[in-house]
């Protein structure tokens, strides 16, 4: 992978990296620049890895109705109608983009702190 240098797997994976802070900022720090987000990077010869890590409570990754799970037409209906139902803005996609660009993504119990793995090959 071309994820050191320009290309369109490069761009997949800052897609992947902004998605992940934005929503660190939001769901984690709600917006608050008192509020401290850590990041942090590394990168082997194999992977390149991003360790986020946000202020707030976490989250429980079953209980996501608003967010898309898969691509399919049906889910992506559900997600927008549900987020409709509830008052929230547009949206619940960036998470299944995510999971379309890493390869691995490792969440602690309390929901946050999550490891974003992408393997070189």
């Amino acid at each position: 992978m071309g994820a050191h240098g320009p290309g369109p797997e490069r761009d997949r994976l800052i897609t992947a990296f902004r998605e992940m802070l934005v929503n660190a900022m939001e769901h984690g720090a709600g917006f608050d620049p008192a509020k401290v987000i850590d990041v942090t990077a590394a990168r082997t010869e194999r992977a390149i890895v991003y360790h986020f890590r946000d202020p707030g409570t976490g989250f429980d990754r079953a209980d996501l109705a608003h967010a898309a799970k898969t691509a399919a037409v049906e889910d992506l209906i559900e997600v927008a109608t549900e987020r409709d139902r509830t008052g929230r803005r547009s949206g619940g996609f960036g998470m299944l983009i995510v999971r379309q660009i890493a390869d691995e993504l490792v969440y602690n119990e309390r929901g946050n702190e999550v490891l974003l793995i992408k393997h070189l090959r």
